[in-house]
């Protein structure tokens, strides 16, 4: 596949994203390889890796950790104007990019609190310590809290979102 970039150091209009910003000591790094190059958000900076190919594709916030924060991040995006996070390429960001973080950058599934790769009852107990299930507070949920449809809470539609998926796992993960 050929594959070419178009660089904008502003955005020439509000549906293209400007690229990142290239401070002294860093160059762009290719984050998105399953994205076209001229996406601005195939990219992100960092200090030159002398040709080490780095995969940060599900490092969606870009601490160089993967973690729940990286959802909340998309969670972020989902509310905001930031289209950069479109994975499904269908000009919008919707519950099928957040199954596309979860599932294919992640790979694991809706409802793993833990990021073990499992969704199962370790995963319940975790969230129901929490005490935010159905509670009076607005938006008050992040992954870990069981908010996994990026609408900030943590209720029923959340539980139905992650079982629908057929991953629940009545066995914990073998090591």
């Amino acid at each position: 596949m050929v594959d070419e970039a178009f660089y904008f150091v502003e955005s020439p209009s509000p549906q293209i994203v400007a690229w990142p910003t290239i401070v002294a000591g860093q160059s762009w790094h290719r984050r998105w390889l399953s994205h076209w190059g001229s996406a601005a958000h195939s990219w992100t900076t960092n200090a030159p890796n002398l040709g080490e190919r780095v995969d940060r594709a599900a490092d969606l916030n870009d601490d160089g950790v993967l973690s729940v924060d990286d959802i909340d991040r998309f969670c972020e995006a989902l509310h905001g104007e930031d289209r950069s996070f479109d994975f499904s390429g269908d000009g919008q960001i919707d519950s099928h990019d957040l199954t596309a973080v979860v599932e294919a950058l992640l790979q694991t599934s809706i409802g793993d609190v833990n990021l073990d790769g499992v969704f199962n009852s370790n995963d319940l107990v975790l969230l129901f310590q929490t005490a935010k299930f159905e509670d009076e507070q607005p938006n008050n949920s992040s992954w870990a809290d069981g908010d996994w449809n990026c609408d900030g809470d943590f209720n029923s539609n959340d539980l139905v979102f992650a079982f629908q998926r057929n991953a629940y796992s009545a066995n914990a993960k073998r090591q």
